[in-house]
């Protein structure tokens, strides 16, 4: 970087070129800014309830003093000026102090769009991140979450997997939003078996048919009665049959597991 030798004895020459070289030296430190990038948060502008405190920011290639206070939605560039009274009596706009506060008008910016940098020493965790991903076999940018069938032992789900438990002994179901049944990601219900109730059955009934029976005559003087029959049939009711047990409503399946991708 530029230096200035001020330990030479005899007088240093203090003129305008000589505060000229330390302004431009100061400017060089706008540079350090480019390493997070444009409308950063260097230091402070902590958030404290209703308010920001003062902080540092960086803003197309400038280092600025932020000057916190109330939070705003926006944030602008301000100036002041003042003037200092040179040998000729006359009054100069020499001091331009630029510095950034929450407020409205032209150039303002959005505050929500400052984002704070990190420390460059965390780079090396995140190349270790990258190089960890970069080895990985390459399978299509799986997204992490995604439900997949496997069908071998558990024991053998590929790295990055995991059995996906709320899914044991269910089958999968699509969503639908218009069916209350099925329109919520996650809901469960149905059964394996199913017992019918009376209302489920359909209407029905049974019939069968045996000889009708003339009425009782009497055939001697004993008391004793005999039924003759003729060739009529009549419709009678057959007696309650059936228990009421669950039946099967199981569609032909293959048991597998379901895993789901963690990354």
């Amino acid at each position: 970087m530029n230096k200035t030798d001020f330990s030479i004895i005899n007088g240093f020459p203090l003129n305008q070129a000589s505060l000229d070289r330390l302004q431009t030296a100061f400017s060089l430190f706008n540079a350090f800014g480019s390493i997070v990038g444009d409308k950063s948060i260097i230091s402070g502008c902590t958030v404290n309830g209703s308010s920001v405190t003062n902080g540092t920011v960086f803003i197309a290639g400038e280092l600025f003093e932020f000057r916190g206070g109330l939070t705003q939605t926006k944030v602008i560039v301000k100036e002041d000026v003042t003037n200092l009274i040179y040998k000729n009596g006359n009054h100069y706009p020499a001091v331009k102090t630029r510095y950034v506060t929450f407020g409205a008008g032209v150039g303002a910016m959005d505050w929500a769009d400052f984002k704070r940098g990190f420390e460059t020493k965390g780079i090396a965790a995140l190349v270790t991140r990258i190089a960890a991903l970069e080895a990985r076999p390459i399978v299509g940018n799986i997204p992490v979450g995604l439900i997949a069938l496997w069908d071998r032992p558990a024991n053998e789900i590929p790295a990055g997997w995991q059995e996906h438990l709320p899914m044991t002994g269910k089958m999968a179901v699509g969503f639908d939003g218009t069916d209350a049944s099925f329109d919520v990601v996650g809901k469960t219900g149905g059964a394996k078996s199913k017992t019918l109730t009376i209302d489920e059955m359909p209407e029905h009934g049974h019939a069968y048919s045996r000889y009708k029976l003339d009425q009782e005559v009497s055939t001697s003087g004993d008391g004793v009665r005999a039924l003759n029959k003729n060739n009529i049939l009549e419709p009678f009711q057959t007696d309650l049959k059936g228990s009421g047990q669950e039946f099967s409503i199981m569609n032909p399946y293959r048991v597998v597991h379901y895993i789901k991708y963690v990354g």
